[in-house]
């Protein structure tokens, strides 16, 4: 089953792996997927500010320090450039003729790097999120 944009997802792929979707795309499906890429330049940036700005919000009225508070909301775009030099190392694997599985491997930690900070972002604003509820719901409790 062909699996599309499978460098771009978790789970980590070995080199193998990422040589056989390689193979399997076929010369075709690796110009596509080159293009598709190209549309991948602006997606992170969307998705870093959107989390930055959500993570800001929640940590601003958590009362952390400010340097805290711009190293929390900074999280996002540290998952924006990996996601970035992950799309040019998998560039390099779809128009390159020779097998480098250091490049594959760098792309896939890069990958997994990417999805494991947005996981930590988005449990980060639904803890907040809860969190600042359970505050406002106790202080409207004491204050009745």
């Amino acid at each position: 089953m062909l699996q599309i944009f499978a460098l771009n997802n978790p789970p980590p792929y070995s080199a193998t792996q990422a040589y056989a979707f390689l193979d399997e795309y076929g010369r075709a499906g690796r110009a596509a997927y080159t293009v598709a890429l190209a549309f991948d330049v602006l997606f992170p940036f969307l998705y870093a500010i959107v989390l930055s700005v959500g993570l800001r919000l929640i940590v601003g009225n958590m009362s952390l320090p400010r340097r805290v508070q711009w190293i929390i909301g900074g999280l996002p775009f540290l998952a924006a450039i990996a996601n970035w030099i992950a799309d040019i190392f998998i560039l390099i694997l779809l128009n390159s003729a020779s097998r480098l599985a250091v490049i594959a491997i760098i792309a896939s930690v890069l990958t997994s790097t990417k999805f494991l900070i947005l996981g930590i972002c988005v449990v980060g604003l639904l803890v907040g999120a809860v969190y600042l509820l359970g505050r406002r719901i106790i202080r409207k409790r004491r204050a009745q």
